[in-house]
Formats: structure tokens, sequence, C-alpha cells
């Protein structure tokens, strides 16, 4: 690593250690940005599980409070899948 350069002038000073700042910022953002583009690809996967191709949604009680899902399971080596869930406890419905 390169020595760094004796600075005397204070206006100097000021600016190498506004530009390190600024670096030191941009570097922090950086990291941010990754750790939330890992927050939602791990939020997409935990999605995945619960999510059926071709499903089917019928009604397993008359007054339509419970639901029953036919459907394939794409991260389960697409096995067919039977779903039962209740209207109010889920947003599938």
């Amino acid at each position: 690593m390169p020595e760094k350069l004796k600075i005397e002038d204070d206006e100097e000073k000021a600016m190498v250690e506004a530009a390190e700042a600024y670096e030191q910022a941009e570097a922090k953002k950086e990291e941010a940005r990754v750790a939330l583009e890992k927050f939602k690809l791990s939020r997409a996967l935990e999605n995945e599980k619960y999510r059926l191709l071709d499903e089917s949604i019928f009604p397993l009680t008359k007054s339509g409070s419970k639901f029953v899902t036919i459907g394939v399971s794409p991260l389960n080596k697409y096995v067919p899948t039977i779903k039962i869930h209740n209207k109010e406890l889920t947003a599938a419905a």
C-alpha cells in the first residue's frame, strides 16, 4: 500500500478527508444494497415453497370458509400436492 502523502495545507487535508468519508459512505451504501438484495431473494425463495403450479381451488364447506387447493409443487420434484386452508387466515383464497 503506498504511503500517504504529507499534506500541509488545511484545505487540502479537508478535501482528502471529505473524499475518504464519501468513499466510506458509498461502501456502506453498497453493503446495504447487497444485504437488501439477499433479503429479497430469501423472501422470494420462502414464498416459492408454498406456490403451486397449475393449482385449482375448490370450496370444501358450503359456507366457503375452507378451501382445498390441488396443484403441483415445483420445489418438491413436481409432486402433486393437496392443501386445505382457511379463507380468513390465508391470502391465497
